[in-house]
């Protein structure tokens, strides 16, 4: 095992043990808990095979078992039609991407005569360098889930129990960062082309863009943290993106400042995102429902996971102080630089520092959204007499999770030091003083907290009022929804029921659906593409076995002149 396998196996071996053990509370409950188990102990051997893997082969043995395992996974907790398209659906985009994957591999090992990775790293720079590249990114870029490969992503999350959604964000989408960096500093020549490196950044800040306004217009909470994790693993691309400019460029300060950015928010995002669905896990578990328009008042009755929430939800936000915070302040640092020395780029960083700039502005009010009024707003639904409030691991694990990340933030100086270490770097903007005065901060917005202050009621014409009456999450993201209806594209509909009185409604619903642009004028066309090929290719599938026979032997000569010829 090298430095690169052991930066991916730390996170992993972390989340790892506080996700069982928060598994064995959360799954008392559900049906079949061993073959749940037998699944989670395979998923579990799977990453850690792809991240100990040195050979071809054992590689994809381990990605398979981690695809058909967390396949499972998705569709165990819900056995309904849709659960199971979804599960089908992650199934697929998966073997896209270990199609491309495969290809990449085929090429590398047709170029070095092996297949064992200490003999890649041979092939000169040229198309079929570029070529393996675009095709590793591909595969990469679907298993990350960026945008506009994430249709799988949010669907997967809500759909699989919480503590496999708190592995499959925090560590399995991290696998294809292990890959994509295996790739570019061990396989691939460093220095080869400079699209290398825009690419990468143009397609991080797209869907951390993305990312960031899908997460600030969604009303269900997993969904929310999917989206999230979509813009957290363009902000590590496009650092891994910097980077490979800074190399290319020859300037090694950029490329040590945003690698160990893009390794240090790979550690954090794995600890803090985590936290959050194993908090947001908690709530469902206990309450049955993550709608963020049907929740409220979390704080008076769970107060131990409302705690972890908040600080998982902060360090999303980007927060100074909290763990989101180094790796967005490396990758500001990073692009900054692309604009000025020996890369000189003004206008394509301009540009992405923009994008970058709104997706963190956009990702900080999508977690306000979580607290304002979920944990912090008033109940919404009466509570049941027999309630009780989620104890044991689905407290304590989220709770142990809440101290590693705090720990690491408070030495994520230190942290970045342990990769990659070129020069010196730029020291977070904060010091002992900051975070004295943070903690002064906290503690007196707890004592503004804790003073009564005189309630009046509400006048409603009369009308007794009722929870439902107030802000919700919805109306909270309306704002972002219309100023950015052209790129997340909700459509609104309201129907009035009529009452008994020819004056009066019964009811009026308004009801909100997004209309992903991406499914309605990317996918779908493809998919009507796909068919439309299938119904063309299907009169080879006569039934003959004479004319099969003659596909075997067309297939096998093919084979023979080009390995001859190779």
């Amino acid at each position: 095992m090298d430095w690169l396998a052991a930066s991916f196996f730390l996170p992993f071996g972390l989340v790892g043990v506080f996700a069982s053990w928060y598994a064995i509370a959360y799954t008392s409950s559900l049906q079949q808990p061993r073959r749940l188990a037998s699944c989670w102990n395979l998923f579990l051997a799977g990453m850690a095979g792809v991240f100990a893997s040195a050979q071809v082969y054992f590689f994809f043995f381990a990605w398979e078992i981690m695809a058909w395992t967390s396949f499972l996974l998705v569709r165990y907790q819900d056995q309904k039609k849709r659960s199971i398209r979804t599960g089908f659906l992650y199934l697929l985009m998966t073997h896209i991407g270990t199609a491309c994957l495969l290809g990449s591999f085929l090429l590398l090992s047709a170029s070095s005569g092996s297949l064992d990775f200490a003999s890649f790293g041979s092939l000169p720079p040229g198309p079929l360098s570029s070529l393996v590249f675009l095709l590793a990114f591909l595969g990469f870029a679907i298993k990350a889930g960026l945008v506009p490969l994430h249709i799988w992503l949010s669907r997967a999350h809500p759909a699989a129990p919480s503590h496999v959604s708190a592995l499959m964000s925090g560590i399995m989408l991290k696998t294809a960062v292990y890959g994509m960096c295996r790739f570019l500093w061990d396989f691939l020549p460093l220095a080869a082309a400079a699209w290398w490196g825009w690419l990468l950044v143009g397609a991080g800040c797209l869907s951390a863009l993305m990312g960031a306004l899908y997460a600030v217009t969604e009303g269900d909470w997993k969904r929310l943290l999917a989206f999230c994790s979509a813009e957290n693993l363009g902000l590590i691309f496009a650092l891994l993106g910097a980077g490979l400019l800074g190399q290319f460029y020859g300037d090694a300060h950029l490329a040590s400042l945003a690698w160990n950015g893009a390794l240090l928010h790979v550690f954090l995002h794995a600890l803090y995102k985590s936290l959050l669905f194993l908090g947001v896990g908690s709530v469902i578990h206990t309450v049955g429902t993550g709608s963020l328009d049907a929740l409220g008042g979390l704080w008076r009755r769970m107060p131990g996971v409302c705690l972890c929430l908040g600080i998982g939800s902060c360090s999303a936000a980007g927060l100074p102080f909290f763990a989101g915070f180094p790796g967005e302040w490396l990758l500001f640092q990073s692009i900054l630089a692309l604009g000025s020395g020996p890369v000189d780029a003004p206008l394509p960083a301009g540009i992405a520092l923009a994008a970058l700039g709104l997706a963190a502005a956009t990702s900080a009010a999508a977690f306000l959204k979580t607290l304002a009024l979920p944990v912090f707003g008033p109940e919404k639904r009466p509570w049941r007499s027999e309630f009780h409030a989620p104890k044991g691991a689905l407290v304590q694990a989220p709770l142990g999770l809440v101290i590693l990340t705090l720990l690491a933030t408070w030495q994520a100086d230190g942290l970045r030091l342990l990769w990659l270490q070129a020069g010196p770097l730029p020291s977070l903007p904060y010091s002992n003083t900051a975070w004295l005065l943070a903690l002064a901060a906290l503690l007196l917005a707890w004592l503004q907290a804790r003073r009564q202050t005189a309630q009046r009621p509400t006048w409603t014409c009369g009308i007794v009022p009722e929870a439902h009456f107030g802000y919700s999450a919805t109306a909270q993201a309306q704002p972002f929804q219309r100023a950015f209806a052209s790129l997340v594209g909700p459509a609104q509909s309201v129907l009035l029921r009529q009452g008994t009185h020819p004056y009066w409604g019964g009811s009026l619903q308004h009801h909100l659906s997004r209309t992903r642009y991406l499914i309605e004028y990317l996918y779908q066309p493809l998919q009507h593409f796909i068919l439309r090929a299938a119904s063309r290719l299907r009169p080879m599938q006569a039934g003959s076995i004479q004319l099969y026979m003659a596909y075997i032997l067309t297939a096998t000569v093919a084979c023979l002149y080009y390995s001859i010829r190779w």
